[in-house]
Protein backbone atom coordinates (compact mmCIF):
# COMPACT_ATOMS: atom_id res chain seq x y z
CA UNK A 1 0.00 0.00 0.00
CA UNK A 2 1.36 3.46 -0.91
CA UNK A 3 2.04 6.11 1.69
CA UNK A 4 -0.65 8.33 0.18
CA UNK A 5 -3.30 5.61 0.59
CA UNK A 6 -2.13 4.94 4.14
CA UNK A 7 -2.37 8.64 4.99
CA UNK A 8 -5.82 8.85 3.40
CA UNK A 9 -6.96 5.88 5.47
CA UNK A 10 -5.76 7.53 8.67
CA UNK A 11 -7.63 10.73 7.77
CA UNK A 12 -10.89 8.87 7.02
CA UNK A 13 -10.62 6.87 10.24
CA UNK A 14 -10.03 10.08 12.24
CA UNK A 15 -13.08 11.73 10.66
CA UNK A 16 -15.18 8.66 11.46
CA UNK A 17 -14.09 8.63 15.11
CA UNK A 18 -14.76 12.35 15.42
CA UNK A 19 -18.28 11.91 14.05
CA UNK A 20 -18.95 9.16 16.62
CA UNK A 21 -17.83 11.26 19.58
CA UNK A 22 -18.97 14.74 18.58
CA UNK A 23 -22.10 16.02 20.29
CA UNK A 24 -24.80 16.81 17.75
CA UNK A 25 -27.95 18.81 18.34
CA UNK A 26 -30.97 16.57 18.94
CA UNK A 27 -34.01 17.98 17.15
CA UNK A 28 -37.51 16.57 17.49
CA UNK A 29 -39.30 17.07 14.16
CA UNK A 30 -42.66 17.03 15.92
CA UNK A 31 -43.77 18.54 19.22
CA UNK A 32 -47.30 17.86 20.45
CA UNK A 33 -49.13 19.16 23.51
CA UNK A 34 -51.23 16.54 25.28
CA UNK A 35 -54.14 17.09 27.69
CA UNK A 36 -55.03 14.37 30.19
CA UNK A 37 -58.28 12.66 31.05
CA UNK A 38 -58.51 12.00 34.79
CA UNK A 39 -59.65 8.42 35.37
CA UNK A 40 -60.60 7.50 38.98
CA UNK A 41 -58.22 4.90 40.40
CA UNK A 42 -60.95 2.82 42.09
CA UNK A 43 -58.26 1.73 44.55
CA UNK A 44 -55.33 2.94 46.65
CA UNK A 45 -52.01 3.34 44.92
CA UNK A 46 -48.69 5.13 44.95
CA UNK A 47 -46.45 6.34 42.15
CA UNK A 48 -43.83 3.60 42.12
CA UNK A 49 -44.42 1.26 39.18
CA UNK A 50 -46.83 0.82 36.28
CA UNK A 51 -46.49 -1.15 33.08
CA UNK A 52 -48.67 -2.30 30.18
CA UNK A 53 -48.84 -6.06 29.58
CA UNK A 54 -50.97 -6.88 26.53
CA UNK A 55 -54.47 -5.59 27.25
CA UNK A 56 -53.78 -4.69 30.89
CA UNK A 57 -52.23 -1.85 32.86
CA UNK A 58 -50.63 -3.08 36.09
CA UNK A 59 -50.02 -0.63 38.95
CA UNK A 60 -48.28 -1.39 42.27
CA UNK A 61 -49.05 0.10 45.67
CA UNK A 62 -47.28 0.14 49.01
CA UNK A 63 -50.19 1.95 50.67
CA UNK A 64 -52.63 -0.93 50.33
CA UNK A 65 -52.79 -4.39 51.89
CA UNK A 66 -53.40 -5.71 48.37
CA UNK A 67 -50.41 -4.40 46.45
CA UNK A 68 -50.98 -5.15 42.75
CA UNK A 69 -53.88 -3.68 40.76
CA UNK A 70 -54.85 -4.62 37.21
CA UNK A 71 -56.83 -2.35 34.87
CA UNK A 72 -58.34 -3.23 31.50
CA UNK A 73 -57.11 -0.92 28.76
CA UNK A 74 -57.95 1.54 27.40
CA UNK A 75 -61.00 2.28 29.60
CA UNK A 76 -58.93 1.63 32.77
CA UNK A 77 -61.58 -0.40 34.52
CA UNK A 78 -60.22 -2.10 37.65
CA UNK A 79 -60.69 -5.84 37.09
CA UNK A 80 -58.33 -7.56 39.55
CA UNK A 81 -56.36 -7.01 42.73
CA UNK A 82 -53.87 -9.51 44.11
CA UNK A 83 -50.64 -9.73 46.07
CA UNK A 84 -51.78 -9.61 49.68
CA UNK A 85 -49.15 -8.26 52.05
CA UNK A 86 -47.78 -11.11 54.20
CA UNK A 87 -45.53 -14.18 54.39
CA UNK A 88 -47.92 -16.97 53.46
CA UNK A 89 -48.01 -18.71 50.09
CA UNK A 90 -48.72 -16.28 47.21
CA UNK A 91 -48.44 -13.29 49.54
CA UNK A 92 -45.92 -10.49 49.04
CA UNK A 93 -43.05 -10.34 51.51
CA UNK A 94 -41.56 -7.06 50.26
CA UNK A 95 -42.62 -4.16 48.06
CA UNK A 96 -43.46 -5.54 44.59
CA UNK A 97 -41.21 -4.54 41.70
CA UNK A 98 -42.59 -4.98 38.19
CA UNK A 99 -40.39 -6.50 35.52
CA UNK A 100 -41.08 -4.60 32.29
CA UNK A 101 -41.92 -6.77 29.29
CA UNK A 102 -43.41 -6.20 25.84
CA UNK A 103 -45.30 -9.51 26.13
CA UNK A 104 -48.54 -10.42 27.94
CA UNK A 105 -46.61 -12.04 30.79
CA UNK A 106 -46.46 -10.06 34.04
CA UNK A 107 -43.24 -10.34 36.04
CA UNK A 108 -43.16 -9.39 39.73
CA UNK A 109 -40.32 -9.47 42.23
CA UNK A 110 -41.47 -9.66 45.87
CA UNK A 111 -43.71 -12.71 46.30
CA UNK A 112 -40.80 -14.83 47.47
CA UNK A 113 -37.39 -13.61 48.60
CA UNK A 114 -34.92 -13.57 45.68
CA UNK A 115 -37.51 -14.87 43.20
CA UNK A 116 -39.17 -13.42 40.13
CA UNK A 117 -42.79 -14.55 39.69
CA UNK A 118 -44.37 -15.05 36.25
CA UNK A 119 -48.09 -14.25 36.06
CA UNK A 120 -50.68 -14.51 33.31
CA UNK A 121 -54.15 -12.98 33.34
CA UNK A 122 -56.64 -15.79 32.66
CA UNK A 123 -60.34 -14.84 32.54
CA UNK A 124 -59.33 -11.55 34.20
CA UNK A 125 -57.74 -13.34 37.16
CA UNK A 126 -54.04 -13.61 38.01
CA UNK A 127 -52.52 -17.06 37.43
CA UNK A 128 -49.02 -17.55 38.87
CA UNK A 129 -47.27 -19.93 36.51
CA UNK A 130 -43.68 -19.93 37.77
CA UNK A 131 -41.24 -18.67 40.42
CA UNK A 132 -37.75 -18.04 39.01
CA UNK A 133 -34.78 -18.11 41.40
CA UNK A 134 -32.48 -15.07 41.24
CA UNK A 135 -28.93 -15.79 42.35
CA UNK A 136 -27.15 -12.47 42.62
CA UNK A 137 -26.04 -10.39 45.56
CA UNK A 138 -27.35 -6.85 45.12
CA UNK A 139 -30.97 -5.75 44.91
CA UNK A 140 -32.01 -5.25 41.26
CA UNK A 141 -33.54 -1.98 40.13
CA UNK A 142 -35.47 -1.25 36.90
CA UNK A 143 -36.02 -4.88 35.94
CA UNK A 144 -36.58 -5.60 32.22
CA UNK A 145 -37.15 -8.91 30.46
CA UNK A 146 -35.00 -9.38 27.36
CA UNK A 147 -36.50 -12.82 26.68
CA UNK A 148 -38.06 -15.70 28.60
CA UNK A 149 -34.56 -16.70 29.73
CA UNK A 150 -32.76 -13.36 30.16
CA UNK A 151 -33.26 -10.54 32.63
CA UNK A 152 -31.73 -7.08 32.49
CA UNK A 153 -31.41 -5.01 35.65
CA UNK A 154 -29.70 -1.92 37.02
CA UNK A 155 -27.31 -2.30 39.94
CA UNK A 156 -26.99 1.11 41.59
CA UNK A 157 -24.37 -0.07 44.08
CA UNK A 158 -21.97 -1.26 41.38
CA UNK A 159 -22.92 1.48 38.86
CA UNK A 160 -23.68 -0.98 36.11
CA UNK A 161 -26.29 -2.74 33.98
CA UNK A 162 -26.35 -6.54 34.12
CA UNK A 163 -27.78 -9.34 32.01
CA UNK A 164 -28.81 -12.38 34.03
CA UNK A 165 -29.41 -15.82 32.48
CA UNK A 166 -32.23 -17.77 34.19
CA UNK A 167 -30.96 -21.12 32.93
CA UNK A 168 -27.34 -20.58 33.94
CA UNK A 169 -28.43 -18.70 37.09
CA UNK A 170 -25.61 -16.22 36.67
CA UNK A 171 -24.82 -12.75 35.37
CA UNK A 172 -23.55 -13.17 31.81
CA UNK A 173 -22.83 -9.55 30.77
CA UNK A 174 -22.07 -6.29 32.59
CA UNK A 175 -21.83 -2.72 31.35
CA UNK A 176 -20.77 0.25 33.48
CA UNK A 177 -23.08 3.28 33.56
CA UNK A 178 -20.34 5.68 34.66
CA UNK A 179 -17.06 5.99 36.54
CA UNK A 180 -18.60 4.74 39.79
CA UNK A 181 -16.99 7.49 41.86
CA UNK A 182 -19.47 8.32 44.60
CA UNK A 183 -19.04 8.79 48.33
CA UNK A 184 -21.19 9.86 51.26
CA UNK A 185 -20.17 13.51 50.85
CA UNK A 186 -21.61 13.77 47.34
CA UNK A 187 -25.03 15.38 47.04
CA UNK A 188 -26.14 13.08 44.22
CA UNK A 189 -24.88 10.06 42.32
CA UNK A 190 -24.41 11.31 38.76
CA UNK A 191 -24.57 7.75 37.41
CA UNK A 192 -28.20 7.25 38.50
CA UNK A 193 -30.70 6.76 35.72
CA UNK A 194 -33.65 4.84 34.33
CA UNK A 195 -33.50 1.59 32.38
CA UNK A 196 -35.80 -0.03 29.82
CA UNK A 197 -35.62 -2.57 27.01
CA UNK A 198 -37.73 -4.00 24.20
CA UNK A 199 -35.57 -7.09 23.73
CA UNK A 200 -33.58 -5.57 20.86
CA UNK A 201 -31.86 -2.74 22.66
CA UNK A 202 -31.48 -1.36 26.17
CA UNK A 203 -31.64 2.35 26.91
CA UNK A 204 -30.33 4.15 29.97
CA UNK A 205 -31.41 7.76 30.57
CA UNK A 206 -29.44 9.73 33.15
CA UNK A 207 -31.25 11.48 35.97
CA UNK A 208 -28.74 14.26 36.59
CA UNK A 209 -27.49 14.95 33.06
CA UNK A 210 -29.38 15.11 29.78
CA UNK A 211 -27.93 12.06 28.11
CA UNK A 212 -29.24 8.67 26.95
CA UNK A 213 -27.07 5.64 26.24
CA UNK A 214 -28.24 2.80 24.01
CA UNK A 215 -26.89 -0.76 24.26
CA UNK A 216 -27.41 -4.00 22.36
CA UNK A 217 -29.79 -6.18 24.40
CA UNK A 218 -27.90 -9.40 23.64
CA UNK A 219 -24.38 -8.48 24.73
CA UNK A 220 -24.62 -4.92 26.13
CA UNK A 221 -22.36 -3.55 23.37
CA UNK A 222 -22.74 0.27 23.25
CA UNK A 223 -24.71 1.33 20.17
CA UNK A 224 -25.13 5.06 20.57
CA UNK A 225 -24.99 7.94 23.02
CA UNK A 226 -27.68 10.56 22.55
CA UNK A 227 -26.18 13.84 23.75
CA UNK A 228 -27.68 17.26 24.23
CA UNK A 229 -24.76 19.72 23.78
CA UNK A 230 -26.50 22.69 25.36
CA UNK A 231 -26.58 20.87 28.69
CA UNK A 232 -23.93 22.19 31.08
CA UNK A 233 -21.84 19.34 32.44
CA UNK A 234 -21.51 19.24 36.23
CA UNK A 235 -19.65 17.16 38.74
CA UNK A 236 -21.02 16.03 42.08
CA UNK A 237 -18.35 18.07 43.89
CA UNK A 238 -19.80 21.26 42.32
CA UNK A 239 -23.14 20.73 44.03
CA UNK A 240 -23.66 22.11 47.53
CA UNK A 241 -27.25 20.96 48.05
CA UNK A 242 -30.03 19.08 46.32
CA UNK A 243 -31.70 22.30 45.10
CA UNK A 244 -28.70 23.04 42.86
CA UNK A 245 -29.55 20.18 40.55
CA UNK A 246 -31.86 19.74 37.59
CA UNK A 247 -33.70 16.45 37.16
CA UNK A 248 -33.52 15.12 33.63
CA UNK A 249 -34.66 11.58 32.76
CA UNK A 250 -36.65 10.01 35.58
CA UNK A 251 -38.44 7.21 33.76
CA UNK A 252 -38.49 5.29 30.50
CA UNK A 253 -40.29 2.49 28.71
CA UNK A 254 -39.64 0.61 25.47
CA UNK A 255 -42.00 -0.87 22.87
CA UNK A 256 -41.56 -2.72 19.60
CA UNK A 257 -41.43 0.65 17.81
CA UNK A 258 -38.83 2.43 19.95
CA UNK A 259 -38.51 3.98 23.38
CA UNK A 260 -40.12 6.73 25.41
CA UNK A 261 -38.24 8.77 28.02
CA UNK A 262 -39.83 10.92 30.73
CA UNK A 263 -38.02 14.26 30.90
CA UNK A 264 -38.42 16.60 33.88
CA UNK A 265 -36.06 19.54 33.23
CA UNK A 266 -36.65 21.12 36.65
CA UNK A 267 -35.45 21.07 40.25
CA UNK A 268 -36.83 18.30 42.50
CA UNK A 269 -38.85 20.80 44.54
CA UNK A 270 -40.38 22.55 41.51
CA UNK A 271 -44.11 21.87 41.74
CA UNK A 272 -45.09 24.20 38.90
CA UNK A 273 -43.18 22.80 35.93
CA UNK A 274 -44.80 20.23 33.68
CA UNK A 275 -42.81 17.50 32.00
CA UNK A 276 -42.54 15.87 28.61
CA UNK A 277 -42.14 12.43 27.08
CA UNK A 278 -39.58 12.07 24.31
CA UNK A 279 -40.01 9.35 21.69
CA UNK A 280 -37.08 7.82 19.77
CA UNK A 281 -37.46 5.15 17.08
CA UNK A 282 -35.52 1.88 16.82
CA UNK A 283 -32.71 3.70 14.99
CA UNK A 284 -32.37 6.07 17.97
CA UNK A 285 -33.75 8.96 15.93
CA UNK A 286 -35.64 11.65 17.83
CA UNK A 287 -39.21 11.55 16.47
CA UNK A 288 -41.58 13.42 18.77
CA UNK A 289 -41.69 15.36 22.03
CA UNK A 290 -45.03 15.10 23.84
CA UNK A 291 -45.54 18.07 26.15
CA UNK A 292 -47.77 17.06 29.06
CA UNK A 293 -50.15 19.35 30.91
CA UNK A 294 -48.87 18.33 34.34
CA UNK A 295 -46.01 16.69 36.19
CA UNK A 296 -46.09 12.89 36.39
CA UNK A 297 -43.76 10.48 38.16
CA UNK A 298 -44.52 7.14 36.54
CA UNK A 299 -45.92 6.29 33.12
CA UNK A 300 -46.69 3.45 30.73
CA UNK A 301 -47.34 3.44 26.99
CA UNK A 302 -50.23 1.61 25.32
CA UNK A 303 -49.37 1.78 21.60
CA UNK A 304 -52.16 -0.60 20.66
CA UNK A 305 -54.84 1.86 21.80
CA UNK A 306 -52.77 5.03 21.41
CA UNK A 307 -52.62 6.09 25.08
CA UNK A 308 -49.99 7.15 27.59
CA UNK A 309 -50.96 6.48 31.22
CA UNK A 310 -49.36 8.38 34.09
CA UNK A 311 -49.64 9.09 37.80
CA UNK A 312 -48.38 11.75 40.20
CA UNK A 313 -48.98 12.94 43.78
CA UNK A 314 -52.77 12.78 43.43
CA UNK A 315 -53.72 9.29 44.65
CA UNK A 316 -57.22 9.49 43.19
CA UNK A 317 -56.51 9.36 39.46
CA UNK A 318 -54.60 7.78 36.62
CA UNK A 319 -53.99 10.37 33.91
CA UNK A 320 -54.67 9.19 30.39
CA UNK A 321 -53.23 10.93 27.31
CA UNK A 322 -54.37 10.16 23.77
CA UNK A 323 -51.23 10.49 21.64
CA UNK A 324 -52.18 8.78 18.36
Amino acid sequence: MSKSKTFLGIILFSVFMLSCTQKQEVVFPTETELLADSVPMQSIYDRRFMNVYGDYLVVTSAQSDTMIHVYKTPELKLISEFGQRGHAANEIESFPTLGASITDTIYVRGFKRNFLTKILMVNEKADMIDHIKLKFRNTPNDICLISDSTLCFKDIDEHCINLYDFNKQEIIETQKTGNGKFDENDVVDLDLGCLSSNGKFIIYGYQYKKQIKVFDAINLTPIKTINFPMQKEISSSQLSNIEDITLHYTGSTATVNGFYALYRGAAPSDDTSCCSIEFFDNNCNAKCRYKLDRKIFAFAVDEKNGFIYGCNDNPNYIYRYKFK
